[in-house]
């Protein structure tokens, strides 16, 4: 805060183009701060004013390399928030800048391995957002490029950073494969990233460790490897858990040890218990209780309200119904991540049959999506929704899709087993 008071004080004609630069750096590690504090409004204006100094000096001197690199990271920290935030559009065009710049400095030095990992970073960054908007062979075609990049650099001596934004590439392509239904090649992915040596001392190397247990434990359990799928996610825990507990206040340590514990839970079986599910239900709360909370957070409410309502868990439902009937959360889910809040709605109608009409009309639209962009992440949630409906029809082309694949998810079996008419609303 003292940094940007003093910043605010200074006029631009007595700083030489050196001073300039390091504000410009500086504004946007400050909005880094105040991001991981969860206070998302100020990061959004210290991001604008450094891409804002960022533009004055490129534009002075289209020539400089320094100028042109400050520009670049100026671009990204904007699309960054903005995508957060989701506003993708905004996301898109400044993650397009981004690209642009780095891909200007790599014409200049092409073999500069500096302006080889921008255009690296680049290429995911427009492979995150198509994944963001469904078009998911593009995103394959992005991260597969990304990694082509940075192999030969790895080739020349494998730093620990460079094993890391490999290993969290190719946790990218994990999930880009499971969207499109194959989860052999997703499973391939995560292993190949979670085979990168990291630095165990490094909490970003732990963090993203974490995350790639955890999504390979989903994709073992649609595989019906349900042991191996619990002790993905259980290590996932005690990694999430330790980064936490050494940075109590930075939000995304928080959201990287709940998402964990929601993953334990889920494939726990009755191992761990669903009595944590209130402990899991109050660290959510925490994050949704932060200045405008980010799409994923959302997502995991919604997950976690989901998967406890579906064990009758009593704090799980209450949590569900208030989460259902929050504008905030139809908001930030309605548009990309629906097929969570038709997860929601269909474990809730279960318990209040109320919500049928507007689940019905959730489940109509999630529909749509799949039919287009043949998202296998909205199958499983669609095919609840059919089973409490009784669309046996539609339910059976779905789980013939999923099972064509090699989808062996252990609810497959329970939701084949038809009864006539509505099903589990009226029990």
């Amino acid at each position: 805060e003292k940094a940007l008071e003093y910043f605010a004080s200074l006029e631009a004609e007595d700083q030489t183009v050196a001073a300039r630069l390091r504000q410009s750096k500086a504004l946007y590690q400050i909005g880094d701060v105040y991001f991981e504090l969860g206070q998302f409004g100020a990061a959004r204006e210290s991001f604008q004013l450094s891409l804002n100094q960022a533009r004055r000096l490129a534009a002075e001197n289209p020539s400089d390399l320094d100028r042109l690199f400050e520009l670049s990271q100026a671009e990204f920290w904007v699309a960054f928030a903005a995508w957060y935030g989701g506003d993708l559009l905004v996301a898109e065009t400044h993650f397009q800048l981004y690209h642009d710049t780095a891909w200007t400095l790599h014409q200049r030095e092409p073999e500069n391995p500096d302006w080889i990992m921008e255009v690296f970073w680049a290429d995911n960054n427009l492979g995150s957002l198509a994944f963001r908007n469904r078009k998911y062979e593009e995103a394959r075609a992005y991260f597969e490029d990304a990694i082509a990049r940075i192999d030969p650099l790895i080739d020349q001596g494998s730093s620990p950073e460079r094993r890391l934004e490999k290993s969290a590439t190719l946790s990218w392509l994990g999930s880009t494969h499971y969207r499109l239904g194959d989860l052999q090649l997703s499973r391939q992915a995560f292993e190949r990233a979670l085979a990168m040596e990291l630095d165990p001392a490094d909490a970003t190397h732990q963090e993203e460790r974490a995350f790639q247990l955890g999504k390979l434990a989903r994709v073992e359990w649609y595989l019906g490897e349900r042991d191996s799928a619990l002790a993905c996610a259980l290590e996932g825990v005690r990694i999430a858990e330790r980064l936490h507990r050494s940075d109590p206040a930075s939000m995304e340590r928080l959201y990287a040890y709940a998402i964990q514990r929601f993953y334990a839970l889920s494939f726990s079986s009755g191992a761990v218990g669903t009595d944590q599910y209130s402990e899991l239900i109050e660290l959510i709360r925490t994050l949704l209780s932060t200045d405008s909370p980010p799409t994923e957070w959302y997502s995991l409410a919604a997950q976690a309200a989901a998967t406890g309502a579906n064990q009758k868990d009593p704090a799980a439902i209450s949590w569900g119904n208030e989460l259902l009937d929050s504008n905030a959360t139809y908001e930030a889910l309605l548009n990309g991540e629906q097929h969570h809040l038709l997860e929601l709605a269909t474990a809730i109608t279960q318990h209040d049959p109320s919500r049928d009409q507007r689940t019905r009309s959730l489940m109509e639209d999630t529909a749509d999506v799949f039919q287009q962009s043949a998202d296998f992440g909205l199958a499983l949630p669609l095919l609840r929704a059919y089973h409490l409906f009784g669309e046996q029809d539609r339910a059976r082309e779905i789980m013939n899709l999923m099972t064509g694949k090699g989808w062996r998810h252990p609810e497959l079996d329970s939701l084949i087993e038809w009864r006539p008419g509505k099903t589990g609303a009226s029990e």
